[in-house]
C-alpha cells in the first residue's frame, strides 16, 4: 500500500509537511458519500489543491492571519474538512461549533479552558442540503452559537459539484464559498508555518496544540499502516477532535478516508440509504477499518 511515510518519503512531522507530501499523491485521500446520493472522490493532489485555493481565499479575500480564530460548523462534509485543513495551513485556530460558548472549566482538566474571549474572524457554515431537516445555511446562521458575532460569515454548498449556493439559502451578507473559490490559485501563496505549541483546535472540551494533535494522529496512523488498511470509514456524525485526528491519521498512513453523511431522509430515495447502503459503500470502497 502506498504510504506517506514510506522510506523514499520520510513521514511528515507536522501538518504543513503532510499537505506538501499529499500534493504528490495520485491515489484517493477522501471519498465522501452525501445524503443527496452524491459521491465525491479527491486524490491527495486534488485535495491539496482545494486546501491551497481555500487558504488563498482566506488570506487574500478575508485577510486572515496566523492565530486568527475560524469558527467551523462541525457538520461532516468534505468541504468542511478542506476549510479546516486550509485554516491550519495558514496557522489559524479552528473553533468547532459549540466551543465558542463552552462553559468555563469544561473539558479534561487542562490548565487552559477551551472558552476564549478571542474574537471570531470568520464563521463557516455548511448548508445542510435540500433533503435535510434544517432548511438552509441561512437558518443555521441564526442558531449556530458564535456566528452572529463573527466578523465574516462564509457558507458552503452541499452538492459535490455545486458552483454556487442558491441565494435564498445564503445567509445575509455571507460569502458564497463555491462561487468565490474558483478564482483563487491552486498553489498556496503564503509562507506561514504554525509552530508546534501554537493552538490549532478548540472544541467544547479541549484546547489542542499542533504538536499534541499531530502526535495523537501519528500514533493512530501507525496502527493503520501496520495493518496495511487501504481505506478507513470515519463513522461520525460531525467533526470532533477525535474524528479529525482519525482523518489525519488515515492520510499519514497513505490510506483513503471514507466519509458518509446519510442521516437525512430524502423524498425520492437513493442508492445508498440505511444500513444496507452503508454496507454496500464499505464493500465498494474496500474499507478495512470503521472508526466510530
Amino acid at each position: 500500500m502506498p504510504s506517506i511515510s514510506s522510506p523514499d518519503n520520510a513521514r511528515p512531522q507536522d501538518f504543513t509537511r503532510l499537505l506538501d507530501q499529499m500534493a504528490a499523491r495520485p491515489t484517493p485521500a477522501v471519498v465522501f458519500y452525501g445524503h443527496d446520493g452524491g459521491r465525491v472522490e479527491l486524490s491527495g493532489r486534488v485535495l491539496e489543491n482545494w486546501v491551497a485555493k481555500t487558504a488563498n481565499l482566506l488570506v487574500d479575500d478575508l485577510g486572515l492571519m496566523p492565530g486568527d480564530h475560524v469558527l467551523v460548523d462541525a457538520s461532516l462534509h468534505w468541504r468542511t474538512a478542506v476549510v479546516i485543513a486550509a485554516a491550519w495551513r495558514l496557522g489559524a485556530v479552528v473553533v468547532l461549533s459549540g466551543a465558542a460558548d463552552a462553559p468555563s472549566g469544561a473539558g479534561n482538566g487542562a490548565a487552559a479552558s477551551p472558552r476564549t474571549s478571542h474574537p471570531v474572524e470568520l464563521a463557516v457554515i455548511q448548508d445542510p442540503g435540500e433533503a435535510a431537516a434544517t432548511s438552509s445555511a441561512a437558518e443555521k446562521a441564526g442558531t449556530l452559537p458564535g456566528v452572529q458575532s463573527a466578523a465574516e460569515v462564509m457558507a458552503l454548498a452541499y452538492p459535490g459539484l455545486a458552483m454556487s449556493l442558491e441565494p435564498e439559502r445564503l445567509p445575509a451578507g455571507a460569502i458564497d464559498y463555491c462561487a468565490e473559490i474558483r478564482v483563487h490559485g491552486d498553489q498556496w501563496s503564503g509562507a506561514s508555518r504554525p509552530g508546534p505549541e501554537d493552538v490549532c483546535l478548540l472544541t467544547p472540551a479541549e484546547r489542542l496544540t499542533h504538536a499534541r494533535f499531530f502526535s495523537a494522529a501519528a500514533a493512530l496512523g501507525d496502527q493503520v499502516q501496520a495493518e496495511a488498511i487501504g481505506a478507513v470509514h470515519l463513522d461520525a456524525d460531525s467533526w470532533s477532535a477525535v474524528s479529525l485526528e482519525r482523518l489525519v491519521a488515515t492520510w499519514l498512513a497513505g490510506s483513503t478516508a471514507v466519509l458518509t453523511d446519510l442521516s437525512a431522509e430524502r423524498p425520492h430515495g437513493g442508492s445508498h440509504e440505511g444500513a444496507e447502503g452503508i454496507g454496500a459503500i464499505l464493500a465498494a470502497e474496500r474499507v478495512g477499518l470503521s472508526w466510530s
